[in-house]
């Protein structure tokens, strides 16, 4: 959207006033300019837990994930992206072996990075149950299945909605879990995330809300 030199003095605006940071990319490229912006501003002037966070997360390779744990990046992705379009990217477009890697968050875990889920809607239901069954399951709009190595635990996709998704916004000491001293929001489901088969997780229904402490259920 912008020449890479224009992004990149932006970049350093806020990074040197202490700001986090968030970029969206799609592609490997923009992947790699990223992880190169980064690289150069950690060499200029170094943060530690600056949390900068890559969003959306369609394309990377496991030597840019490698990259960017070592630099202190983070991941928010919509693994929406791989269930809508794999399919289409594979037969028309990408091929196979890149189309079925997208949103490799597999390759996330396996760097002991945290990462968050989020819908980009339109691109995906606002639905964080929907999203966490994505990210499990690797599945297609038509049935097929993407690159099992890049799929998540229930757990490391529970945390991607609730405490890790707080964690990537410095949220993590008010919001994300239930524990004394931090805000009585969450939701309450009518089945357990973690005992229905995981292509049911999509399906389980909200009971209610609580918000500020107070009870909200859902109204038929």
């Amino acid at each position: 959207m912008a020449p890479l030199e224009t992004t990149y003095a932006y970049a350093e605006t806020f990074w040197n006033a202490g700001y986090q940071l968030h970029a969206h990319t799609n592609g490997d490229a923009s992947a790699e300019a990223l992880i190169e912006m980064v690289r150069k501003l950690q060499s200029k002037k170094p943060r530690v837990d600056h949390r900068l966070t890559l969003e959306h997360f369609a394309y990377a390779t496991e030597d840019q994930v490698h990259r960017m744990h070592a630099l202190g990046m983070n991941v928010s992705a919509n693994p929406y992206y791989q269930y809508i379009l794999a399919d289409v990217y594979a037969m028309q477009w990408l091929g196979p072996d890149r189309a079925r890697n997208m949103v490799p968050l597999g390759a996330v875990v396996r760097q002991g990075m945290r990462f968050g889920l989020h819908s980009d809607c339109p691109m995906a239901p606002l639905s964080p149950l929907t999203l966490a069954w994505a990210a499990v399951n690797r599945s297609t709009i038509n049935g097929n299945s993407n690159n099992q190595a890049q799929a998540v635990s229930v757990d490391d996709a529970m945390r991607a909605i609730t405490i890790d998704a707080a964690w990537l916004m410095r949220k993590e000491g008010e919001i994300g879990s239930i524990r004394a001293g931090k805000r009585a929001d969450f939701a309450v489901l009518e089945q357990d995330p973690y005992a229905v088969d995981p292509d049911d997780i999509k399906d389980i229904k909200v009971w209610g809300t609580v918000f500020g402490g107070e009870l909200f259920p859902v109204k038929d």
